[in-house]
């Protein structure tokens, strides 16, 4: 079992990786990637709810599945503040055709973004998803993959997960941008 813990109350220090890829992209760079076979850690599919962005999604997440079996995929609806009943309904109509955990979040207000982040260190610190970077292995690194259609939302995901604010007029990442923040949690076996 995982608990989120405060800095001073960790015994573990975990490093996250965060490879945002510019929406552009069509997630080329991750199939073709070298980078991406070696990934220890998850891949985060991030989407805003409207039915063509959500069934590219859904096309992405079983290709990537097809080629890197066992992977940790989570899907993450964005702008679940915007919301109506009927979206939810679509999302659950899709959703039965992907075995992925979904998370509906909120960029803006930071709706469930603690269960989302709760569900990354759950990953994350799994045997076999993190590279130990001392000899205690209290150190850990694990390289966690945003992936979507541009203006989604990635970029401010990552802000609101590392700073917990929401970014404004946040600008289309062209290519692809790393950024790392550190998590402290206790593990309990």
């Amino acid at each position: 079992m995982i608990i989120n813990a405060a800095e001073a109350e960790h015994d573990i220090e975990h490093i996250l990786k965060i490879f945002d890829i510019g929406g552009q992209n069509r997630y080329k760079f991750l199939i073709e990637s070298k980078e991406y076979s070696m990934i220890k850690g998850a891949n985060l599919v991030i989407n805003v709810i409207n039915g063509k962005n959500y069934i590219e999604s859904l096309k992405y997440l079983n290709s990537i599945q097809s080629i890197k079996e066992n992977y940790n995929n989570l899907h993450v609806a964005t702008r679940y503040d915007l919301m109506e009943p009927e979206d939810f309904k679509e999302i659950d109509t899709l959703n039965k055709f992907i075995d992925f955990p979904v998370f509906y979040v909120s960029n803006k207000d930071g709706t469930n973004i603690d269960k989302l982040l709760n569900a990354i260190i759950s990953v994350v610190s799994a045997p076999g998803n993190y590279m130990p970077r001392n000899a205690d292995n209290t150190l850990r690194e694990s390289k966690i993959i945003f992936t979507g259609e541009g203006g989604v939302g990635k970029t401010s995901l990552f802000v609101r997960l590392k700073e917990n604010r929401f970014l404004e007029n946040a600008k289309l990442t062209i290519g692809q941008s790393i950024n790392a923040f550190r998590v402290y949690y206790k593990q309990i076996f």
